[in-house]
């Protein structure tokens, strides 16, 4: 652990303690019977290097992401030795969300460390699959596949946890990765053409490196996105300009970073679908989950956790 002064924080949320979703349970209630709006959220939290004492920090963090409404949360870095002590701090929210912890083994050296949440009135998980390509004897972790039945829309999403650039020379995974990703996802659109598929983790590439641009055929025209069924619409572009009150300018804080401390690596793509038939992404200028205790959190010297979430609001603007 980085030493410091004591980690300042919001008081957390005890484990046995509920009081979360009582606080805001009124104006929580009206954000999730609004069947037009699908809110999804995407956080690394760094789970597997911090020590119990900062549990509760993710909890809370959590807690916040569910009192803004969120349907669907993704995590990562959750291990499995750490199964059972996330599923302890899950464990409040298991009235109102489906968990699923995927931390099995993809080969002998490597295993997958993604936990989905899942609103209950809104989707069920219906199938859980996980994503591999070998290459040189090598197993790659390319992501999860589910499909989530819901209310108004079934969704396939895809998540993922891709190699850092230190184990990943020359971008030869991330690139394969990729390939078999887009594969998954040509094979679901060809199957159902205006099928609804989000991706979305923590892709250690910025939105505009070749396995997000050539492989994955993401891009930031939404124009473009609308029209073309196989092309990806990702909106994290933006978030690589410095936030105009804070000093954030992406996703991924490297403090002994020379030029650039921060990076885009947690991003979300989007089907055309999700552009079309009266969708739209909401506020597309906060993507980021980000507040003046959160930031200091992840650029302070007192904890392991190192990204900030990332939150996206989908909404259907039919008969309004």
């Amino acid at each position: 652990m980085k030493q410091g002064k004591a980690l300042k924080i919001e008081q957390c949320a005890t484990i046995d303690d509920a009081s979360y979703i009582n606080k805001n349970s009124a104006r929580i209630s009206k954000l999730t019977m609004d069947k037009k709006q699908i809110v999804i959220a995407w956080w690394n939290c760094s789970f597997n290097y911090l020590p119990q004492e900062e549990h509760c920090i993710v909890q809370e963090i959590i807690s916040h992401l569910i009192n803004s409404g969120c349907d669907i949360i993704g995590l990562c870095e959750i291990g499995s030795k750490k199964k059972e002590e996330i599923k302890t701090i899950l464990s409040i929210f298991e009235k109102d969300f489906q968990i699923n912890v995927f931390s099995e083994k993809a080969s002998k050296r490597s295993e997958f460390d993604i936990c989905l949440l899942v609103r209950k009135t809104r989707f069920f998980i219906n199938e859980c699959r996980a994503l591999t390509h070998t290459i040189y004897n090598r197993t790659i972790r390319c992501g999860i596949r589910y499909v989530l039945k819901g209310i108004p829309e079934d969704i396939y999403l895809f998540l993922l946890h891709w190699p850092s650039r230190m184990h990943d020379e020359g971008g030869l995974k991330k690139g394969q990765a990729a390939v078999k990703l887009n594969k998954e996802i040509e094979d679901v659109i060809n199957t159902k053409n205006e099928a609804h598929i989000i991706v979305m983790g923590d892709f250690n590439d910025e939105p505009y490196s070749d396995s997000l641009y050539k492989e994955l055929h993401s891009t930031r025209d939404k124009y473009l996105a609308r029209k073309h069924t196989k092309l990806l619409y990702n909106p994290f572009w933006t978030t690589m300009k410095s936030h105009p009150k804070m000093n954030q300018s992406g996703t991924y804080y490297y403090a002994s970073g020379f030029r650039d401390k921060w990076s885009t690596f947690d991003q979300v793509l989007l089907s055309s679908s999700w552009l079309n038939n009266g969708w739209d992404i909401k506020n597309e200028s906060e993507l980021v989950f980000v507040t003046e205790e959160i930031l200091r959190l992840v650029t302070g010297n007192n904890s392991k956790i190192d990204h900030l979430p990332i939150l996206v609001r989908l909404r259907n603007h039919n008969d309004e």
